[in-house]
Parts: structure tokens; C-alpha cells; sequence
């Protein structure tokens, strides 16, 4: 019954309902983040720095919530 409703919704152009539709069914509209190296299989040892920023790119893809109490 869900399914026929969130079909009519798309046909009556309900744009939620189309966006919903296609992030779930089409694999070229889900939110992803792709991380790739060219390291092989050698441990990557980050500074802080760079764990740092790692960190907030995670945060601003909303994978992680954010930390409590950040000063930023």
C-alpha cells in the first residue's frame, strides 16, 4: 500500500516523492562518499592535521554527527 502511494505522489509530480524514488532505486542518485588511494596496501600514517579534516569532511557528508561542544 506504501509503494502505491509514493507512486501516485510521483505521478502527481510530488518532487520529495521523486527524489525519494530515485535515491533508493538508482544507484547513480544515492548520496555516497567514495575515498580512493593509490597507496597499494601500505599503512597511511595521518598527522593531525589531516585527521582533522578528515573528520569534519565525514561530518559535513553527515556520515558521523557532529561533536558536542565544538568551538567552531
Amino acid at each position: 500500500m506504501a509503494e502505491s502511494q509514493m507512486i501516485s505522489a510521483i505521478k502527481d509530480k510530488n518532487m520529495t516523492a521523486i527524489i525519494f524514488w530515485l535515491k533508493t532505486h538508482h544507484d547513480a542518485y544515492r548520496n555516497r562518499v567514495e575515498v580512493t588511494t593509490t597507496n597499494g596496501n601500505q599503512e597511511i600514517n595521518l598527522t593531525d592535521e589531516q585527521k582533522e579534516l578528515l573528520n569534519k569532511a565525514i561530518e559535513m557528508a553527515a556520515l558521523i554527527p557532529p561533536k558536542e561542544n565544538s568551538n567552531e
